[in-house]
């Protein structure tokens, strides 16, 4: 199977389609002996590859994007427990976002703990940014 970007394709038909019949016409008219080099060949060519069951048009495949989260040490080994209002994991487009959003939880912890809402803020070594598969 052969795989091409759809429109690798649409420029294939659209160069057939627009020099088919002249370029066949004029093939026709030339003597046998001269149509070796003809332009027709390639074009009829060009029309067996793009027709070709083999031939298939494809979107060009992005791989996902990197993810980074927050982990948080625990018990049992590093985890995510940040997570949004419906329970799902929070994760950040990039590293600098990531960590920028573990400095503001640990300043807020630090200011929870010295306005009486909070006994302890957590250690900033029980925290860390990994690199997440989406």
């Amino acid at each position: 199977m052969i795989r091409i970007p759809p429109e690798i394709l649409t420029a294939l038909e659209t160069v057939l389609d627009y020099n088919w019949q002249d370029e066949e016409r004029h093939y026709y008219e030339t003597p046998k002996a001269e149509r070796h080099n003809h332009i027709f060949q390639s074009l009829r060519i060009m029309q067996s590859f793009v027709n070709s069951p083999d031939t298939v048009a494809v979107q060009e495949f992005s791989p996902p994007a990197t993810l980074y989260e927050v982990q948080t040490e625990m018990l049992s080994g590093w985890e995510n427990c940040w997570t949004d209002e419906n329970g799902e994991r929070i994760t950040f487009a990039s590293r600098n976002e990531a960590e920028q959003a573990m400095k503001d939880h640990i300043i807020d912890c630090v200011n929870a703990v010295e306005a009486g809402d909070m006994v302890d803020s957590p250690d900033p070594a029980s925290l860390r940014v990994v690199e997440v598969q989406p």
